[in-house]
């Protein structure tokens, strides 16, 4: 499936493919590469999701009025994502807290491959669970659905839950099977100022909040006007998905519960970062920081630990705590080679090829030739035979992702207007944008070269 997108931010057209398990973002800057991460978050989005959900004006999808009588059809998932579209367009100003006038022309349409909406409704079987009440009075009532039989059955007493209720869990289900149910995450390019300055951060939102409230308070209440202006000249600096990342910095204890989801790729950036990051609370000020705890028992604060500590520090919180507990995750990284050696963007890179490889998905922004070089040397190694395999492997000490194919990856390249699809074979795909600033450097030092050997003659 992708999506056709029109009018978004500088962005006049263009496709993107959805349920890509890795997809490039590259392009010139400024040419709307940021305004479809921000798009692709909300779409992946557990709570976005779930407020079109609550939104939903059922009898749109169906009017059926009897549990037995309920089916997954193919006219109900079409419904679905009509009704998304128009949810998304209504609400497109709050991904990226800004005024509904700056999308006042936007547009989106999902376009499903050939048979893939069929083949989702012919084949998805599955369950979900409802609970109803708390205590001794808490039930436990499991739906599933059988794609064999297209039939729906139960366990648990349904007698005293209201139609409407099962029935929009229902839909919820199979819509988060339509598009692929990965949970987005998102980490932008100055990730590092975040956990560096989330306090600073908190305190000013805090202190606008308050200022807000009581200027309502003292306001006649006539002037209705001046208070609808004030919240809207005081919308969140930041886009939804950006919040959310300062929302979870914020959340973290000393008590937080961690996950073992991903302690593969923990330990990966423990050893890029040379430790672990953890957050203390200030008692005296009643405030807390973040610092890496090195490898030889030292406590840095984040403002004296390296840049590359700073801008991996989101990740390493990502694996260590907020992975799903019970979908797999997308992540979206923006330009994750910002001030990581070369070295370390190699390692980078093929962290995430084993990430995806695990059943997980990510979005990768990026102005790095040299992870783009990268990739389409993992592209063309999974097109040798096994003897050419081996024979790179010994040689080299090439390690080796089968996942990573030019099946499985999608390049969207954006010139400013559009967005556009590279082809991706089995020599990988050719970033152009990068190699002809490439093909200019090059040629211009050896020009420069060949006339210094001259001189010195």
């Amino acid at each position: 499936m992708k999506i056709l997108v029109e009018n978004l931010g500088p962005i006049k057209k263009g496709e993107i493919p959805l349920n890509s398990d890795l997809l490039f973002f590259v392009g010139y800057n400024n040419s709307g590469k940021s305004y479809a991460t921000q798009l692709i978050w909300a779409i992946y989005n557990e709570e976005f999701r779930g407020d079109f959900i609550d939104d939903l004006n059922l009898n749109k999808i169906t009017k059926v009025k009897k549990l037995e009588n309920f089916f997954f059809t193919l006219s109900i998932a079409t419904k679905l994502l009509k009704e998304f579209e128009i949810y998304i367009q209504n609400k497109i100003h709050t991904i990226y807290n800004l005024h509904s006038d700056h999308f006042e022309n936007f547009n989106i349409k999902f376009i499903p491959k050939n048979h893939e909406i069929e083949s989702l409704v012919e084949k998805k079987s599955g369950a979900f669970t409802i609970y109803k009440g708390t205590g001794k009075n808490k039930k436990i009532i499991t739906i599933k659905r059988d794609a064999t039989s297209n039939k729906i059955s139960f366990d648990g007493e349904l007698s005293d839950i209201d139609f409407e209720i099962l029935k929009r869990k229902m839909i919820e289900f199979y819509f988060f099977h339509i598009i692929d149910s990965a949970q987005s995450f998102f980490l932008p390019a100055i990730r590092g100022a975040y956990v560096n300055l989330f306090q600073y951060i908190n305190r000013y939102e805090k202190e606008k909040k308050d200022m807000i409230d009581e200027f309502i308070q003292d306001t006649e209440k006539g002037d209705l006007n001046k208070v609808i202006a004030l919240i809207e000249e005081s919308n969140s600096s930041y886009t939804r998905a950006t919040n959310y990342l300062i929302q979870k910095l914020t959340e973290l204890t000393i008590q937080s519960h961690e996950s073992s989801k991903y302690t593969e790729f923990l330990d990966i950036v423990s050893n890029i970062i040379g430790g672990e990051i953890i957050k203390k609370n200030l008692e005296l000020i009643d405030n807390s920081k973040f610092y890496l705890s090195t490898t030889n028992n030292k406590e840095l604060p984040m403002h004296i630990s390296s840049s590359t500590t700073n801008q991996l520090a989101p990740l390493y919180l990502f694996f260590k705590y907020w992975g799903h507990p019970s979908m797999q995750d997308m992540l979206i990284i923006d330009e994750p080679e910002e001030n990581l050696h070369p070295e370390n963007q190699v390692k980078f890179l093929e962290m995430m090829f084993k990430f995806v490889s695990k059943g997980n998905k990510a979005l990768i922004t990026s102005h790095s030739p040299l992870l783009t070089k990268l990739l389409n040397s993992h592209i063309a190694y999974n097109e040798l035979s096994e003897e050419n395999k081996k024979t790179i492997t010994n040689e080299t000490g090439f390690e080796s992702y089968d996942f990573i194919s030019k099946d499985n990856v999608k390049v969207c390249f954006f010139n400013g207007d559009e967005i556009l699809s590279y082809p991706v074979t089995e020599y990988g795909t050719m970033f152009k944008d990068f190699l002809s600033v490439e093909d200019t450097v090059n040629n211009q030092y050896k020009l420069i070269t060949n006339k210094v050997f001259e001189q010195n003659e």
